[in-house]
């Protein structure tokens, strides 16, 4: 099973799973979690690795939730409290709070508290799902500057 199918469905824009969660955390208006589930299931109705409650006469899934058919097996998420996750703006707030810190090792620790390296960014504080996005491409391009080395084990 090749897990880029997964991967590109989480990440893709503009209709992956977390560019859907962004959109639906940024945007003005009433929003909530079952929203965002209802246009990630419009947007992703037709891809073979993601299933959703399809209407009120469904039964197959309960409510609130979406299921990614992942290599390991089917993987359920339940979506209330995404949102919120989504735009917890703690550590922002966090960092600038230790960067003001007098302590020199903490001042350190959180570099990307110093607002002044803020000017130009984007008004809005990156969401969860964007540093997690991030992250990864991150892991994947230093994995990809290594060299695999493979142990083979033989069990009598």
């Amino acid at each position: 099973f090749n897990n880029k199918v997964i991967c590109d469905l989480v990440e893709a824009r503009p209709a992956g799973i977390i560019a859907l969660l962004d959109e639906e955390s940024i945007r003005p208006g009433d929003k909530s979690d079952v929203i965002w589930l209802e246009k990630m299931s419009q947007a992703l109705a037709t891809h073979k690795h993601f299933k959703a409650k399809q209407g009120p006469s469904d039964r197959s899934m309960g409510e609130g939730v979406f299921m990614l058919v992942h290599y390991a097996g089917d993987v359920t998420y339940n979506v209330n409290g995404f949102l919120d996750r989504n735009t917890d703006t703690l550590f922002k707030d966090l960092s600038r709070l230790m960067f003001k810190s007098s302590n020199k090792i903490l001042k350190e620790c959180f570099p990307e508290g110093d607002e002044s390296t803020w000017a130009g960014a984007a008004k809005r504080p990156p969401t969860a799902g964007k540093a997690f996005v991030t992250s990864m491409q991150s892991m994947i391009e230093l994995l990809n500057t290594k060299i695999p080395s493979y142990v083979r084990c033989i069990k009598p």
